[in-house]
């Protein structure tokens, strides 16, 4: 069985799962601004007073984002969660706490210079992993056709996406510990008080942080092609679980199916 991995594990494995689900933007490179450690150090991200928008039913005009599924509303999904790759400088990956012998680089090619870094924002990370949530809940529109079973008949890499989102959404809101407070009030016809989640918030500029990301992201086509250089040394080793969940989900003549 190990041969068959043989040509599977010379990709790594991030590249796999980014050709899975990421959706291709249109994208400008820019030799300028390597990303440090943190963001706010290199990018103005304003501060913007906000009421949250959290009425139980939908307000009016409604927001594409509370909608039912359609082209429309993938697409405004799609913008907000662009998981595509940025550079980020030698001094970005030691801000971050890692090892930049250890970490990825990008080839010169692509005309970030010699001591780019591959990074992505984490906060697209994690609306990428709601909107696979969303999408679960309308599991009839996206999946039913390809898993008439339903989720117990989906792919392993289906389920373990999916629960990787769950609990990655859990660890971020729990490290973030949001300690604004809602209150309540009266409500006609009602025997207690009903809570008013709409809170009045200062919040980063969601736009600017979108803007940028726009701006500094790299070409998916071209970075799926990127292979381990020689220099690199030896490749990190991946459990066997998740080198064969990955080889089903490629290969589906050998028992995976494509989500």
């Amino acid at each position: 069985m190990e041969e068959r991995y043989t040509k599977f594990t010379k990709l790594s494995a991030a590249t796999h799962f980014i050709l899975l689900y990421a959706q291709p933007l249109s994208s400008t490179n820019s030799t300028t601004n390597l990303l440090k450690a943190p963001l706010l150090d290199v990018v103005d991200i304003p501060l913007i007073d906000k009421q949250m928008n959290a009425s139980l039913l939908e307000t009016k005009p409604s927001t594409i984002f509370r909608q039912d599924p359609s082209p429309e509303v993938d697409e405004a999904w799609r913008i907000i969660s662009d998981i595509r790759p940025i550079p980020i400088s030698r001094a970005g990956v030691i801000g971050l706490g890692k090892d930049p012998d250890r970490a990825a680089k990008w080839p010169e090619d692509f005309g970030y210079g010699p001591d780019a870094y591959i990074g992505r924002l984490d906060v697209l990370h994690q609306i990428h992993c709601l909107d696979a949530l969303r999408r679960e809940a309308h599991f009839d529109y996206y999946y039913r056709s390809a898993y008439p079973g339903g989720l117990k008949n989906t792919t392993k890499l289906h389920r373990l996406h999916l629960s990787h989102c769950i609990y990655l959404l859990l660890e971020n809101l729990m490290c973030n510990a949001n300690l604004e407070i809602y209150t309540h009030f009266w409500p006609e016809g009602m025997e207690n008080p009903y809570p008013d989640f709409n809170v009045n918030k200062k919040c980063r500029d969601f736009g600017a942080v979108l803007g940028w990301q726009q701006e500094q992201a790299a070409d998916m086509h071209r970075f799926g092609a990127i292979r381990k250089p020689a220099e690199y040394g030896p490749a990190i080793e991946l459990p066997r679980e998740l080198k064969e969940v990955f080889y089903q989900h490629l290969h589906p003549a050998h028992g995976g199916h494509r989500t």
